[in-house]
């Protein structure tokens, strides 16, 4: 469909505005887009083009003035008007890549999408020929090699993209999956987990790496089991992602549904269906440059999490991303934008931390996760109460920490809507389960933290057969 669109100058960019709805232009802020010039005998279009779904989103028309301007600038901004048809700041997306003014791309796409393999690589290359800096072309083209069965050129098309861009997780996951077909393991690996550095949730390598982790990892291997709860919170109304729970189930001799209860009752923060969802929501932002929507995303999560029991692991995320917006603020020298990165210092100091994100398990973690072991039907009976005073006896929790913790516990039991609908009440071996993988979440067991786990093993109960047969199943 057409869209209304204006270009104004945007501080030192140009800025093409669309007159759409804001709801509609949020979810396009969390998608993949980019502008497609569409060039034709009598007019110069622009096409708005997720490469998320595959589907234009909006067209608009623009003098031979507008379109020389727009795709000459460093960085193109696109926004949303709004009821006063003037652009919100938060709605503002910044496209620093390079453009292909030929319309050759464009053809390409339209083409690929069509089916027609061998004309959109011939577009392609046109495009590449006026611009070779088009990494969505290169990554595209490798597509459309691999498919034709040609995989010597696919993998050069493909480290092409990746050189030019080298944060794209489409062409990091396409490489991979061309590594994978042709029995290039490690390579495909290495490839999926680059593309989820650059996208923790991008769903094609998540699942990719979950078939490739199937063959040779422990069903509650920590990686494998963080890689299968994102697809399972995230995406498990998709019947590929369903299917892969299914056969990693069966690895474990589990139904599908244990294997679901497994996921849903593990002690980590994507648990949570509200974090899990800004977190993708942030990445998304990040990723497609709307650099403000991110920003105020991070103040949100920040704040909210600040004082919550994983608070500290979602701080280190959000540090890690802040980290990026940063960068790129610096790089695009925009006034509003380095004032926001500012501003947001001020409102989450603890996003100025260079504190690790993961540390040893301690006391105080260790009896925060007995209490929302004992918490899951949210109550402490007499029996239990026993428990958690002869814990805090010997831990010497004090007053106001005890209260903290349960009321951290409280809210974190009670906004989480994944913990088992019919608890059997305090079960140790879950109990331990969980304090294992918190030890080794960075891979390794200190000191400090088997002693924890030695405690705990004969604090609950817990047979050395049962030690031995979670720490085989729980660490790398």
């Amino acid at each position: 469909m057409y869209t209304e669109i204006r270009l104004v100058e945007n501080g030192r960019y140009p800025s093409l505005e669309f007159n759409i709805p804001l709801l509609t232009w949020n979810d396009w802020m969390q998608d993949n887009i980019s502008l497609l010039p569409a060039v034709t005998e009598n007019n110069n279009e622009v096409v708005l083009f997720s490469f998320h779904n595959g589907n234009v989103l909006a067209r608009g028309r623009t003098t031979p003035e507008q379109f020389q301007r727009l795709f000459d600038s460093s960085c193109v901004c696109l926004a949303a008007i709004s009821i006063g048809e003037k652009p919100l700041i938060e709605t503002t997306i910044f496209k620093k890549e390079h453009f292909d003014t030929g319309g050759h791309f464009f053809q390409g796409v339209y083409h690929q999408t069509s089916g027609d393999f061998d004309s959109a690589i011939l577009a392609y290359e046109k495009a590449l020929k006026a611009n070779p800096q088009l990494y969505r072309a290169h990554n595209l083209l490798g597509l459309c090699h691999r498919i034709s069965g040609n995989n010597e050129a696919a993998e050069k098309s493909y480290l092409a993209s990746i050189d030019i861009c080298s944060t794209c997780p489409e062409a990091q996951s396409n490489l991979g999956t061309l590594y994978l077909k042709t029995g290039r393991e490690v390579e495909a690996e290495a490839m999926f987990l680059k593309a989820l550095e650059a996208d923790e949730f991008y769903l094609n390598a998540l699942l990719k790496l979950s078939k490739l982790y199937l063959k040779r990892r422990k069903v509650l291997d920590s990686d494998f089991f963080q890689i299968n709860l994102k697809l399972f919170k995230l995406y498990s109304s998709i019947p590929k992602v369903i299917s892969r729970l299914e056969d990693t189930a069966q690895l474990g001799q589990m139904s599908l549904n244990e294997y679901c209860q497994r996921l849903g009752s593990s002690n980590s923060y994507l648990n949570s269906d509200q974090i899990i969802r800004q977190m993708k929501g942030i990445e998304g932002y990040i990723n497609n440059g709307a650099l403000f929507a991110a920003i105020n995303g991070l103040k949100k999560l920040g704040n909210e999490s600040e004082q919550t029991y994983h608070g500290h692991e979602i701080l280190g995320w959000c540090r890690q991303r802040f980290e990026k917006i940063k960068a790129t603020a610096a790089d695009l020298k925009h006034l509003e934008l380095s004032n926001a990165v500012s501003a947001i210092k001020a409102a989450v100091p603890a996003l100025k931390s260079n504190e690790k994100s993961v540390s040893p398990l301690n006391s105080t973690e260790f009896f925060s996760l007995v209490i929302l072991e004992i918490m899951r039907d949210g109550q402490i009976d007499l029996h239990e109460k026993k428990i958690v005073q002869k814990l805090r006896d010997m831990l010497q929790i004090s007053d106001q920490d005890y209260h903290d913790i349960i009321n951290r516990i409280r809210s974190q039991v009670s906004a989480n809507p994944f913990f088992e609908k019919e608890p059997k009440g305090f079960q140790p071996l879950r109990l331990f389960r969980s304090l294992v993988r918190a030890a080794a979440r960075d891979r390794v067991i200190e000191e400090s933290e088997k002693k924890i786990l030695v405690f705990a093993s004969k604090a609950f109960g817990i047979s050395s057969d049962d030690v031995h047969r979670i720490l085989a199943e729980v660490t790398p």
